[in-house]
């Protein structure tokens, strides 16, 4: 039941934010060829709450693993390689949209707007991982009555 829940729930925050990403390219003039820097502004301030999401998640991780230093190398490798990952997937699924505007004016906003989107996406998936791990805890912190 829980699981379905966190399903529903995952559904519905990514929804939300392709809604938000969608809306937020809505407010660029993308009428021109000329590459808009109001979208290269979003993306730019996507791609660093990527980054600050992605530490957040490492430093989430690792707290968890703490007493285990290979654990946490582990972990930090396959955080590294899951966003290697999903950057070259990123890009090849833009490349599709390369390839329909491959004769018309707009392709280099509609390129920019389909990254965008993926990276709110993205945003939207490790929201809801740290959601699931929690903050990381202050060393020493106290959980359960434990140290």
């Amino acid at each position: 039941m829980r699981q379905m829940f966190q399903c529903i729930l995952f559904v519905i925050v990514a929804v939300i934010v392709w809604q938000s990403a969608s809306a937020a390219t809505n407010d660029c003039d993308l009428s021109s060829d000329e590459p808009s820097e109001c979208l290269a502004s979003k993306f730019r301030a996507a791609e660093q709450i990527l980054a600050t999401r992605t530490v957040a998640l490492q430093a989430a991780i690792s707290d968890r693993v703490r007493r285990d230093p290979s654990g946490t190398a582990r972990f930090a490798d396959t955080i590294k390689d899951s966003d290697a990952a999903w950057r070259r997937n990123r890009e090849a699924n833009c490349s599709i949209i390369e390839a329909a505007f491959y004769d018309g004016g707009g392709r280099l906003n509609a390129i920019e707007q389909c990254q965008l989107e993926e990276t709110e996406l993205r945003n939207a998936r490790l929201s809801k991982l740290l959601l699931q791990f929690g903050t990381p805890r202050k060393q020493g912190a106290k959980t359960n009555g434990k140290n």
